[in-house]
């Protein structure tokens, strides 16, 4: 057994010496761990207070992390599913406007008669047309809409066209398509186009 008294003094007091500056460094280190709730790493290792709320930070950190991830890969799909959509849709507007095709352009009067925009042709009461299986007669109209007599069976053979709503008409060879604008001085101008059955 060792005999501390053959032990120097100055060993002792610098031992000593060590030993509370290691304490007062470690308390030291664990009181600013308590207050600011962080621990302190020797070798990577946390010691100290808040090593557990740190690592369930962390945990919530890398959880959101993980959603934004999953957020951002859905928000990239929904934009590329979009454009294909957007780009498919306006293939489709251009496609059917090249499908139609024109066939008058009528301007009714309010006694009755009618004459096409280029002013060749006029009439007085029924509209027809060489290239139509549908005959117009126009019985009503108001600012923003015509009542138009047409051929078709009864309940079909009276439409109301609205500047704003085209109207799709099926019949035996084509399919036709009213429409109605205004001219520079606020005439009503019906449309009449048509295309075969088989493109719709």
């Amino acid at each position: 057994m060792t005999d501390l008294s053959k032990i120097p003094t100055k060993t002792i007091n610098t031992l000593a010496f060590v030993i509370c500056i290691i304490t007062f460094v470690t308390l030291g280190t664990l009181i600013l761990s308590f207050q600011s709730d962080r621990p302190f790493k020797i070798y990577g290792k946390e010691f100290g207070f808040g090593a557990e709320e740190l690592q369930k930070k962390s945990n919530e950190l890398m959880d959101i992390k993980n959603q934004l991830s999953t957020v951002k890969n859905e928000n990239l799909y929904l934009k590329d599913a979009y454009e294909k959509l957007s780009t498919e849709l306006q293939s489709r507007k251009k496609q059917e406007a090249a499908l139609w095709f024109p066939i008058d352009d009528i301007q009714f009067e309010n006694d009755g008669q009618y004459k096409t925009t280029d002013g060749k042709r006029q009439g007085l009461g029924k509209w027809s047309n060489s290239d139509s299986e549908l005959t117009l007669r126009s019985v009503a109209a108001t600012r923003e809409e015509i009542t138009l007599e047409t051929n078709l069976q009864p309940p079909s053979n009276k439409i109301r066209l609205h500047i704003s709503q085209p109207i799709l008409i099926p019949m035996n060879k084509w399919e036709y398509r009213l429409s109605m604008t205004y001219d520079a001085s606020f005439q009503k101008i019906i449309r009449v186009e048509r295309r075969n059955k088989s493109m719709n």
